[in-house]
């Protein structure tokens, strides 16, 4: 999904992917089903290389942990981002109200991962995809609906947050309260779309999420312009 994000956000922003236990090269890994274990391994690995100003994006589950792992990043006294960039996904303190689905059985879990509408349709055409991505999406699943928030204080990172119209999953208004996780500035802006409106609007997300990173630079780089005293 993201493979082709750097020629569409330019050469002002490098784009570093992060492959989750199971995913593309490392397929053949358990993947995790608890969120804390997954940001502190996240966290082991990435902390150390962390250099200059840098930001987290994420989609779905992505958002969670890029939220996540920044705070569990702070508690290291470690550097943190800049900004947080979310999409889809409900705000933290939002109880989703909904029974958990990584436990449903395999016609049932099948239906629920159509409905979010974003899974190939090869995934539902073939038996042997579905035994290599099922335990992987169940796992998924099961980060979502065992996550637990637990209070902290807000971080001091700006956050935008995106939202697909007619995302049932995670519906706009359920992505306002973002912005009691942040002592700065919180923005929502809506696309047309479902819960994958990064691929069907595709062009039109990462236009507005190229322009909200550099607006994020301007200001990173004013900001320590005065305090080194130069002028912006």
């Amino acid at each position: 999904m993201f493979r082709d994000w750097q020629r569409h956000l330019g050469r002002e922003i490098d784009v570093c992917l992060v492959h989750l236990p199971g995913r593309a090269r490392r397929i053949g890994e358990r993947p995790r089903a608890r969120l804390r274990p997954l940001v502190e391994e996240l966290a082991d690995a990435i902390g150390p290389e962390l250099r200059g100003q840098f930001a987290f994006y994420g989609h779905s589950m992505g958002a969670l942990i890029s939220f996540e792992l920044a705070r569990e990043l702070r508690r290291r006294n470690w550097s943190t981002p800049v900004h947080l960039f979310l999409s889809a996904c409900r705000a933290p303190t939002i109880v989703r109200g909904v029974r958990p689905t990584f436990n449903l059985p395999v016609r049932e879990l099948m239906a629920e991962i159509r409905k979010l509408n974003g899974t190939p349709k090869e995934f539902f055409e073939s038996p042997e995809i579905q035994n290599v991505l099922l335990p992987l999406l169940r796992a998924d699943l099961e980060i979502i609906d065992t996550y637990e928030y637990v209070a902290e204080a807000p971080l001091g990172c700006a956050i935008n947050v995106y939202a697909g119209e007619q995302d049932t999953h995670a519906p706009p208004e359920s992505l306002v309260t973002w912005e009691l996780q942040t002592s700065a500035k919180c923005t929502l802006q809506t696309f047309s779309g479902d819960h994958f409106f990064i691929q069907s609007q595709k062009i039109e997300f990462l236009r507005s999420l190229r322009e909200d990173a550099l607006q994020t630079l301007c200001v990173v780089a004013n900001g320590l312009e005065q305090v080194n005293g130069k002028r912006p």
